[in-house]
């Protein structure tokens, strides 16, 4: 399963993109851009599939994701014009 960019409707969490089959999840939350996104590692599938479907985005991500998987901060490249 892939997903690519989608929105999620949360106070605090903005986006998710997720590739099942390196298990990464990356987060954007909710400020300033190109400054708060995180790559989480080995996800499970299900893990996700109840984080779609749960009513609290944020809670579920609070409760069931975030601490309990390997993480680290990404930044997207700016490109000058």
């Amino acid at each position: 399963m892939k997903i690519g960019i989608q929105e999620i409707k949360s106070s605090n969490l903005k986006s998710l993109t997720y590739d099942s089959e390196i298990q990464e999840l990356i987060i954007e939350f909710n400020g300033k851009e190109n400054e708060n996104k995180y790559k989480y590692k080995k996800v499970p599938q299900k893990v996700i599939e109840s984080f779609l479907q749960a009513e609290s985005k944020g809670k579920y991500f609070h409760s069931d994701i975030k601490g309990k998987y390997e993480f680290e901060k990404i930044a997207d490249e700016i490109t000058e014009k």
